[in-house]
């Protein structure tokens, strides 16, 4: 939870643009300069404080908004940037990854060997009656299993979130 929570929660009905910022990397930018356009110090409580003391200033925080809105929407665009080339590293590393170990025999096996116990571990539980002292810890060992079968079948196939393609402009011919 960022220190700017409670200001972006007062002010994001009203500047919309000025809370979405706060929440982000230009946190203190932006509340350097409701600070300033305020009269406040620049720390989130002295902000707050003002705000819940004289709800008229919210006002002044859409106005600010508004004289403001070029150097806000490139701030915007910059933390969007940023996400954008965070999330392209990830995917690359992921690909990578999968291009990499595609051929190694190791990936393969350990993939079947997870679903072998995690199968074998399904029977034991349907099946077998477990005693109450041991049965939470069966439990805890099948869910840890099943979660690496699952990793396991992500690192083959992806999820949807990796295999998503960019809308395509319609009036491209391609």
């Amino acid at each position: 939870m960022s220190i700017w929570d409670n200001v972006k929660n007062l002010i994001g009905n009203t500047a919309p643009v000025l809370g979405s910022l706060l929440g982000g990397g230009a946190g203190e930018k932006v509340g350097g300069m409701i600070a300033a356009a305020l009269g406040v110090d620049n720390n989130p409580e002295s902000i707050e404080q003002a705000l819940r003391d004289h709800p008229e200033l919210l006002l002044e925080l859409k106005r600010l908004e508004q004289q403001h809105r070029t150097q806000l929407n490139e701030l915007q665009l910059a933390e969007l940037q940023i996400h954008a080339n965070s999330e392209a590293k990830r995917l690359s590393g992921i690909a990578h990854a999968r291009e990499t170990l595609r051929d190694h025999p190791m990936v393969s096996l350990m993939s079947i060997g997870l679903l072998l116990l995690a199968c074998a571990l399904l029977w034991i539980v349907s099946s077998v009656t477990l005693p109450d002292a041991n049965r939470d810890l069966a439990v805890f060992i099948f869910g840890q299993i099943i979660t690496f079968v699952g990793m396991s079948v992500q690192f083959w196939f992806g999820t949807p979130k990796d295999n998503r393609q960019p809308p395509r402009n319609k009036h491209d011919p391609s």
